[in-house]
Formats: C-alpha cells, sequence, structure tokens
C-alpha cells in the first residue's frame, strides 16, 4: 500500500512519546476544551474561558489487563490554568495511553492489522461522526507510517466500564432496550457507507473477521513462536470444544472452518455495516445524561472502546457477540428489540430492511458467534469449578451448536 496519499483527517503524532509531551499535552486539553469535550467539562467548567493551558507534570505508568499484546499506561496530568483575571488554578486527573505496535499483538497479526486499524479509525472522520447515542473516548493519536506503529490517547472511563462478572449477571430491561437500540443506532447509521471502503482505515477483511480466532488462526500464531498465554488456552479450549460438541454439529462447523467460501459469499451479499467486532460488557459503558445550559439532562449514552477488530460487515456479528456474552438474557426477546430498533432506525433513512435480509442477518450472526466464540465455550468447560458449571457451560455450548448446524444445514453453507 503506498503511504503517500495518506493524509490523516486530525493532527497525528508520530511516536506515543511525543504524546506524553508537557507541550503536545497542552496542545490536547486545549483542544478537547475547545470542543467542549464531556469527559472534561466537569475539569474545565470552572476555568475562566481565556485562562491558558500549561502541563506542569507528567507521570505513567503500565497497566494490567487486556489479552490482545497492546500495552496500556495510566497517565496522569497535572496542569495550571492562568488568565489575566485569574490567579494560576493547578488541578489534575488521569488519561489512558494504549500503545499498538503490531509486532507485539498477536491480535493484530490474527485480524490481518497492519495499520492500527483503532487510530486510523480514530485519525479519519469515521468516529467523529457516531450517532450522538454513543461516545468513545479518544483524544489524540500518534502514528509511525515507517515502522507501523500506533498509540491513542484517551479519557480515563474506566469507573464507567463493564466487567467480565457482568456477563453472568441479569442485565435490567431498561438497560437491554438502551443498549440494543445503541448498537441499532450505530448499524443504521454505517449501513452501506462508502467511507467503510477506504483501505487506509485498514478494516477487518471479510475473511478475518470470521475465523480471526478459529483453530487454523491459533495455530499459526502458536507456530511464529508466540507464547502469549491467550493462545494456548484458546487451542485447549477448541480442544474441548470439538471434544463436548455433539458429533453432526461438530462436523459440520468444521467443514465451515475448512471451506468458508459460502458463507462469506452470502455476508458478501448483505449491506455492509461499521461493526465494533468486540461488543461485549468490558469494552461498553454507560456515560449518564449531563445537565445542558437550560436545564435538561441529557439521555444516557453507550461507552464503546477498544475498535482494534472493526470490520465492515453484517451487522449481525455485534449484536449475537454481545449476546453471547449476555448469558443472562433471554436471546430471542433481545433479537426482537434489536430488530424493531434497527428497522425504526433504517426507516429514518428511507431504508427498509426485509424479512430475508433479517433472515440472513440472524443465520449470519450465529454461525460467525461459533467460529469465533468455539474457543471460548471449551474454555468455558475447562475453568468450570464444579460439576454443575460445567454442565452448564457444555449445555451452553449444545445450545450455540445445534442452532449453527441447522443454519448450516438450510444454507448450505457446508457444501
Amino acid at each position: 500500500m503506498d503511504f503517500s496519499e495518506y493524509q490523516p483527517k486530525k493532527l497525528v503524532w508520530q511516536r506515543p512519546e511525543h504524546l506524553l509531551q508537557p507541550e503536545h499535552l497542552a496542545v490536547v486539553l486545549s483542544a478537547a476544551r475547545r470542543s467542549e469535550n464531556r469527559f472534561f467539562s466537569q475539569a474545565f467548567a470552572h476555568l475562566d474561558p481565556s485562562s491558558d493551558l500549561r502541563v506542569t507534570q507528567v507521570q505513567h505508568e503500565p497497566l494490567q489487563g487486556g489479552v490482545s499484546g497492546a500495552h496500556l499506561e495510566q497517565v496522569r496530568v497535572q496542569y495550571e490554568a492562568s488568565s489575566a483575571r485569574h490567579p494560576p488554578a493547578v488541578m489534575a486527573f488521569s488519561l489512558i495511553l494504549k500503545r499498538v505496535p503490531p509486532r507485539a499483538s498477536w491480535l493484530m497479526r490474527a485480524s490481518g492489522d497492519t495499520l492500527c486499524r483503532e487510530v486510523q479509525l480514530w485519525c479519519s472522520d469515521v468516529l467523529d461522526d457516531l450517532p450522538p447515542a454513543l461516545l468513545t473516548p479518544a483524544l489524540a493519536a500518534s502514528y509511525d507510517v515507517q515502522t507501523g506503529e500506533g498509540a491513542l490517547l484517551m479519557a480515563d472511563i474506566g469507573r464507567w466500564l463493564g466487567r467480565f462478572e457482568d456477563c453472568f449477571l441479569p442485565v435490567s430491561p431498561g438497560q437491554q432496550m438502551l443498549t440494543l437500540d445503541h448498537l441499532a443506532r450505530l448499524h443504521a447509521h454505517y449501513w452501506n457507507d462508502v467511507r467503510l471502503s477506504n483501505m487506509f482505515l485498514g478494516l477487518a477483511s471479510p475473511h478475518r473477521a470470521l475465523l480471526l480466532l478459529s483453530p487454523e488462526s491459533i495455530a499459526v500464531q502458536r507456530a511464529t513462536g508466540d507464547t502469549h498465554p491467550y493462545l494456548a488456552a484458546a487451542q485447549s479450549g477448541w480442544e474441548a470444544f470439538f471434544k463436548h460438541a455433539l458429533p453432526e454439529p461438530a462436523r459440520r462447523i468444521q467443514r465451515v472452518l475448512n471451506a468458508p467460501d459460502r458463507f462469506l459469499a452470502s455476508a458478501a451479499a448483505m449491506p455492509a455495516t461499521l461493526v465494533h467486532g468486540d461488543v461485549w460488557p468490558p469494552n461498553m459503558g454507560l456515560w449518564p445524561g449531563e445537565r445542558g445550559t437550560r436545564g435538561q439532562r441529557e439521555g444516557n449514552k453507550t461507552l464503546l472502546i477498544d475498535w482494534a477488530l472493526a470490520a465492515a460487515g453484517p451487522a449481525s456479528y455485534d449484536l449475537f457477540w454481545l449476546l453471547f456474552y449476555w448469558r443472562k438474557v433471554d436471546t430471542r426477546r433481545a433479537l426482537l428489540t434489536y430488530r424493531q430498533r434497527l428497522t425504526k432506525h433504517l426507516a429514518r433513512r428511507g431504508i427498509r430492511l426485509s424479512a430475508a435480509e433479517w433472515s440472513m442477518l440472524v443465520d449470519l450472526g450465529v454461525v460467525r458467534t461459533v467460529l469465533t466464540c468455539g474457543e471460548t465455550m471449551g474454555q468455558a468447560i475447562i475453568l468450570a469449578t464444579n460439576d454443575a458449571s460445567r454442565a452448564r457451560a457444555i449445555a451452553l455450548l449444545h445450545q450455540w451448536t445445534s442452532w449453527a448446524d441447522r443454519v448450516i444445514a438450510r444454507r448450505g453453507w457446508d457444501q
């Protein structure tokens, strides 16, 4: 790819270290203040509009967490605001720096990410155009065209994000409705959006979006000498998956894994939208509504972080990924809710979602979820701490694989 034509829409620094330099952080914070960035509205609310910002101290330390191979750091920033009318005010807050070096991230390699797509999405105008119901916390980015190394500087929104434990807890009807509505807004907004064909976004290809966590992909990563612990766990998960799946579903699923062309052709025939790629509780949060200038409180917004697996593809990829991890949610009822909301938001754009399209979206979502989350289903069996939890894990595997088996047989995707 010829990067002589690479023209990001925003100011991008070359190295992650540049983002941590006080003078550059002052530029980032001033821009956030001018744009009335909602993540810093309280920090800047009491400042004189004419005051200047000067970063006086920057400290950063590694953060634990994540399985992708990206490197997270917590950045503590102290700054001083001064103006002719007021004495200097010293304040501090926390940011997050996410470094995404392609050579160190097995997930980037598995998903075919050579451009730091999460960085490119921010550098373009695509995420700036998110529906108002959704927020993402990126503030600035760096990208080195020569090395392919990128980084994102983000607001620290950890206290609003979900946790792994939330996957196994009930989700209130109100929260379900809000989340599914916001997800439908996202997909309807980018439905057949021509911007998604921009090669410089580096979105995951249809093949990678389907097979990024397949047994073959995991084996390829391990064959390179990558010793990341998640790869070994994923391989064991697939072994448990095929050990405990019923014979006929296992055979059909294996045939699609080996030869996915028919499935991919069906997916390509559907309208494509911006797919986040990793919609589950730890990558999501609820931003509480704020009071506007007239005192009205805005509606709650959905936070979405970690766009590293973003793709242009069927909307149901996101929907079923979330429903797989929402273990205490009635999947059929959630599907009905999402369909109603997606139909409504598409209709506002003059787009009709036909019954045949919806049926295909559901079928694609079910099978893709099994092909990507099968290793997770197997790991749940391995990690079960007692007979009851093991039985539940096996039952969940049978539920999803039997559903996928029926779909594959009906669609002929294993022929």
